[in-house]
């Protein structure tokens, strides 16, 4: 099944992703990756970028290479995949298909919390 509608990528900071997580999930804490089903309207995927930007660092990878990957994660739930194996294993897949090399079967980014 392929689902197709608009969709809206938005960047922002810590503030603006909490502010949004205290709204929408009464968690009073910046996220790294918020998704919001389409309801009459695109869907939309904010991307918590100084988020990316620190963990990128930590994990020693690219800001691309973690922007992507938050992305991919927004997209699966969009599809309505929750956080569990099944989750992990596509995101493996499509990282290892579009962004990197796994190495012996560890992941070079963590998940997004």
């Amino acid at each position: 099944m392929q689902a197709v509608c608009p969709l809206n990528v938005i960047g922002v900071g810590n503030r603006a992703s909490q502010k949004l997580n205290r709204a929408y999930r009464n968690t009073d804490k910046p996220a790294s990756v918020l998704t919001f089903p389409p309801d009459n309207k695109p869907a939309e995927i904010y991307l918590n970028m100084h988020h990316a930007q620190k963990t990128a660092r930590e994990e020693g990878i690219s800001v691309t290479e973690r922007v992507i990957f938050l992305y991919l994660h927004a997209l699966l739930h969009l599809l309505g995949h929750k956080h569990g194996p099944r989750m992990e294993s596509l995101e493996d897949e499509y990282a290892t298909t579009y962004m990197y090399e796994a190495k012996e079967g560890k992941r070079r980014c963590r998940r997004p919390q």
